[in-house]
């Protein structure tokens, strides 16, 4: 809702400011009356001031409780109200794909992520399968869901530019926003119809929640990939989700970050 707003705004300004540069451009300012460039330059700019005081108050809005997934990273993926960040790390010579999450409203939410390798030149993905995972977060709740990942050896140690979906559901309302960090907005839409939206929409059944498809092109993120892993699992992936911290808990103590 907010970062709706804050586009209705920006719009605003855009087409209130244009007749205020025309009344001072020589040029074309010379053939429009005295009364005219007077009323373009006050009600222009009067419009202008406003649009972009609202925007900068929505943008500068200060959160009711520590943003964690700032901590982490300046940029993270933001789908309704649902802020995650991918990353990959290794243990023990096996690789993982793990998604740091932090619900932004005080009301417990279901979400489903979608990762999967993006295209390259010569329109062809890495053979790196799709990852589906699904999230029930607490209310405020930040954590963190991984799971182990096959690579490829030509594909180890390198980087890889991975597609990514979400959608996310709120059965109780959403309540009250606590964070304000808009992030990297994926937006819903409907017509998300290739195999990857269809991956999201069956993990979506899968998991009793009737959810929507957010965005209707792949946002993408770029990520090393770990070296010297496992090439194949020796059994299908399995999800582990560990929730950090929720509506209630002490602070987190740096280590657990």
């Amino acid at each position: 809702m907010r970062e709706s707003v804050k586009a209705v705004f920006s719009v605003i300004l855009m087409f209130a400011i244009i007749p205020v540069m025309i009344s001072f451009l020589p040029i074309v300012s010379d053939d429009i009356p005295p009364e005219s460039r007077w009323f373009m330059r006050v009600w222009g700019g009067s419009f202008s001031f406003i649009a972009l005081v609202i925007i900068l108050k929505l943008h500068w809005k200060k959160d009711a409780s520590l943003d964690h997934l700032k901590l982490l990273t300046k940029k993270y993926f933001n789908s309704d109200g649902f802020g995650f960040i991918p990353t990959t790390t290794s243990v023990n010579g096996s690789g993982y794909l793990l998604v740091y999450f932090q619900n932004q409203f005080d009301h417990p939410c279901h979400a489903c992520i979608a990762i999967r390798p993006g295209v390259n030149f010569f329109m062809n993905r890495a053979n790196i399968q799709t990852y589906i995972f699904n999230v029930k977060c607490p209310a405020m709740g930040y954590g963190v869901v991984q799971m182990p990942i096959g690579l490829p050896r030509k594909v180890q140690g390198k980087k890889q530019t991975f597609e990514v979906g979400c959608s996310v559901q709120y059965p109780q309302g959403k309540g009250q926003r606590v964070c304000f960090n808009d992030g990297i907005y994926l937006r819903a839409n409907s017509q998300f119809k290739d195999e990857f939206g269809t991956a999201l929409k069956v993990a979506s059944v899968a998991s009793g929640s009737v959810l929507s498809i957010v965005t209707s092109k792949p946002a993408s993120i770029v990520l090393k990939l770990p070296d010297h892993v496992a090439e194949q699992l020796s059994h299908p992936p399995t999800q582990t989700l560990r929730i950090l911290w929720q509506s209630g808990d002490p602070p987190l103590q740096p280590d657990n970050k």
